[in-house]
């Protein structure tokens, strides 16, 4: 008897040098297998079956995968993880963000949501990981659901090489180094379409798939040139993925917060940071069709606060008190999707 979940292990090493300091993301994969009442945790991780990929390598279409067992995981650390990772042929994603299990087929479909921001993934991805429903660890296939850099502004190339990345040398004692590669070419931006960009966290019903998007330097490109700011997508999973804007949150471009620094708080207003983040499926506590999204209300500076925080008794906390009381502000609300034309 096998139970399955998944996890994003986000701990990897640096890759090479041509890169700097971007980190190799792999998806990994962990079940207990029950013998005899005794429960052994396995770690896995999800690896291209022909040769080693990674998001330079591998752009579109269907990818041949399998899970490969990290032996002795539990007893690694976040380096040695990494490199028995990388020996095994972990896929290598940029920023891996999120999963989320196929509620309509929870043993055999799997989407996974990469942020990108960097390399060959400068704008997002979402997969879907096809698994085989009576033993996950056999063969499946890595498919992309769209690459936002190929909708935003395509044209590009990708030159990443296959192989494995956290020997930027090639002295071993892995095999010959990869690369991530880059997207270079791509078309400006309003080439394409807009479409929800470097993904965060997703939640899957039988009818969407919610994208949250998060902030980097080229998301923020993408929301000034469509004017508008990050918020929360759905894809239409009964129209062909089609794209909807449910929502932007004050979040890059508006003022949303008063500003000023300790102990006056009178410098003007300027634009907030709000992310729409956490988001699940609610249908069967608030109705079908409706999800449960948070948005946090990143603070501009340690001593930045509004100040119409509820003191609790009928009032309102001075900007000081707020500071004290408080790390960041946030809402959480009950969204109900419309259905994308």
């Amino acid at each position: 008897m096998k139970a399955a979940f998944a996890d994003i292990e986000e701990g990897a090493a640096e890759i090479g040098r041509r890169i700097g300091a971007l980190a190799a993301l792999r998806a990994t994969w962990r079940y207990d297998t029950f013998r005899a009442g005794q429960a052994e945790a396995i770690a896995a991780v999800l690896a291209g079956r022909d040769a080693q990929h990674n998001e330079g390598t591998f752009t579109t279409g269907s990818l041949p995968t399998k899970w490969v067992e990290i032996p002795n995981a539990a007893t690694l650390n976040a380096a040695a993880l990494a490199t028995a990772a990388d020996t095994a042929g972990a896929f290598g994603f940029v920023r891996v963000e999120d999963s989320e299990f196929d509620p309509t087929q929870p043993t055999r479909s799997m989407f996974i949501a990469t942020t990108g921001s960097a390399g060959p993934n400068m704008l997002g991805r979402l997969y879907e990981v096809s698994m085989n429903p009576t033993n996950p660890t056999a063969e499946g296939t890595l498919n992309v659901v769209y690459n936002a850099s190929n909708i935003v502004n395509p044209g590009g190339t990708y030159n990443g090489v296959v192989g494995s990345l956290i020997d930027p040398d090639g002295a071993g004692p892995l095999p010959a180094p990869g690369s991530f590669g880059t997207y270079t070419g791509g078309g400006a931006l309003g080439t394409g379409s807009d479409y929800p960009v470097s993904i965060d966290n997703i939640a899957v019903s039988k009818d969407f798939i919610v994208c949250c998007e998060d902030r980097n330097q080229p998301a923020d490109a993408v929301f000034a040139h469509y004017g508008r700011n990050g918020g929360a997508w759905t894809l239409d999973r009964n129209n062909n993925y089609a794209a909807k804007l449910q929502s932007t949150f004050n979040y890059a471009y508006t003022q949303s917060r008063d500003q000023g620094v300790a102990p006056t708080y009178t410098a003007a207003n300027t634009a907030g940071r709000w992310e729409s983040s956490g988001v699940v499926d609610s249908s069967a506590i608030f109705g079908p069709g409706t999800f449960v999204i948070n948005v946090q209300g990143h603070l501009q500076g340690a001593s930045y606060m509004r100040s119409n925080c509820p003191d609790g008794v009928g009032g309102f906390l001075t900007k000081a008190a707020a500071v004290s009381a408080y790390a960041e502000d946030g809402q959480v609300m009950i969204m109900r999707p419309v259905v994308a034309p």
